[in-house]
């Protein structure tokens, strides 16, 4: 997924705000952050590593 975001950031810097109008380009550039995040799935991991890797206290519960 990173090489796709990649790609597409590296798309408009070249094309400039021209390669937005391009449909796919466009939408890989409006979705791919949306996707990247994915719900909160990095910081999930990150929590997880934090936790169980390096010994941290974990997140407060509800």
């Amino acid at each position: 997924m990173l090489a796709s975001f990649a790609a597409a950031q590296l798309a408009v810097d070249v094309g400039g705000p021209q390669a937005l109008l391009d449909a796919e380009w466009g939408h890989q550039v409006s979705a791919l952050p949306g996707l990247r995040s994915a719900g909160g799935t990095e910081e999930i991991l990150r929590n997880v590593i934090g936790e169980r890797v390096l010994g941290l206290p974990p997140e407060p519960r509800i």
